[in-house]
């Protein structure tokens, strides 16, 4: 199991060329278009394969040769990665290749299912782990348990960050997006990692329009002295300065309030936040 990237393989083949060349790099013959060579790769790997038997990345570097514009055969591809997973049922790339052809049969779960098995056997390699999170969101729903075990393993990968956190925002009810964020930023190792971050940016903009006590105290914790984030410190202003019109509006003192405004106006948008929120108390004042 595993992708190791390093060590020599028979036949002076490491994994990080095999790599390179099932992606349609170096000795790939899909970016050439050459079908000769291409040929000539599957029978030096059908030999490779028959002389170490016991190798599971062999009949998987055949099926990735048969998932190319030269030579597209899924069904193919589909048997000589079962071969691999034969020989070794945990070699990882074994499972992303069932993974993938599932999602060309459209057997969406199916995909996410085999991608987690790779991920499991796998949880060291971030590409694996980025394809399992997009399949998990695309096409599923990211359980408790799933994002807790994709963040421990990567918890400063800041693509997996986003796509758990822009899959929350996609969420149809206002309340349930903002439940999943909150559930992001509680889960995230600390203020200062890219899920607290990600998080953070989301549920900033909704508080803004929504409860801007909540907006204030997130604002606190994010624009703590070391992190050198200006952004979160002028947000901090934004919602004081909104929070203190509100006040001003709510005691009579309109002038007060919209010279308050008028002073905050612009860190609406250098901090990112919706400026519903200030033009609808700028009426009210």
């Amino acid at each position: 199991g595993g992708f190791a990237e390093g060590s020599a393989m028979p036949g002076q083949i490491t994994p990080a060329m095999l790599k390179k060349m099932s992606a349609g790099g170096g000795m790939s013959i899909a970016a050439k278009k050459d079908q000769a060579i291409h040929k000539e790769l599957i029978r030096k790997y059908t030999a490779l394969a028959t002389q170490h038997p016991n190798a599971a990345i062999y009949p998987w570097v055949l099926g990735q040769l048969y998932d190319s514009p030269n030579l597209a055969d899924l069904a193919r591809q589909k048997s000589y990665c079962e071969q691999a997973l034969h020989i070794d049922a945990e070699f990882a790339q074994g499972w992303e290749c069932l993974s993938h052809i599932a999602m060309v049969r459209t057997q969406r779960q199916q995909a996410i299912d085999y991608m987690g098995k790779a991920f499991e056997l796998a949880p060291d390699n971030e590409d694996v782990a980025n394809r399992y999170a997009g399949l998990l969101i695309a096409f599923g729903k990211p359980t408790h348990q799933q994002i807790r075990s994709l963040m421990r393993s990567f918890p400063k990968s800041g693509s997996i960050a986003h796509l758990l956190t822009s899959s929350a925002d996609l969420i149809d009810s206002e309340q349930g997006k903002i439940d999943t964020l909150e559930m992001l930023f509680k889960d995230a190792s600390s203020v200062s990692s890219p899920l607290a971050s990600s998080a953070a940016d989301y549920l900033y903009s909704d508080y803004i329009g929504s409860d801007l006590l909540k907006a204030q105290i997130l604002a606190r914790k994010m624009a703590i002295p070391g992190m050198e984030n200006k952004t979160w410190s002028l947000r901090l202003k934004y919602v004081n300065g909104l929070i203190e019109a509100q006040r001003d509006v709510d005691a009579g003192r309109p002038k007060a309030a919209l010279a308050g405004l008028k002073l905050i106006k612009i860190f609406s948008g250098e901090t990112g936040a919706t400026t519903n929120r200030w033009y609808l108390m700028d009426a009210e004042a």
